[in-house]
């Protein structure tokens, strides 16, 4: 209920892998509610809306499918561990 009605949400790593299916079931629902209401909502993803529609499908990609989709591109911002020299 908190999510479902705050006046602007970020979901940010929206297509994270490994997520137990009782948080993509309070996912489902805070999606399903907040486009209900019409509110606001950024998805933040590095998936294009194919893999969308292969992660989410049929529960809530049709949804998310509906939003403006802004690609943005450039230089790669987060290092990896490889690229960091780490472990």
């Amino acid at each position: 209920r908190e999510f479902s009605g705050v006046a602007y949400l970020v979901i940010d790593e929206f297509t994270a892998e490994n997520i137990t299916n009782d948080r993509l079931e309070k996912i489902e629902q805070i999606i399903r509610e907040r486009d209900r209401r019409g509110l606001p909502t950024l998805y933040t993803t590095n998936y294009s809306l194919a893999q969308v529609y292969e992660r989410w499908q049929p529960r809530i990609a049709d949804i998310v499918a509906k939003a403006h989709w802004v690609a943005v591109a450039g230089a790669k911002l987060r290092s990896t561990a490889k690229e960091a020299g780490a472990w």
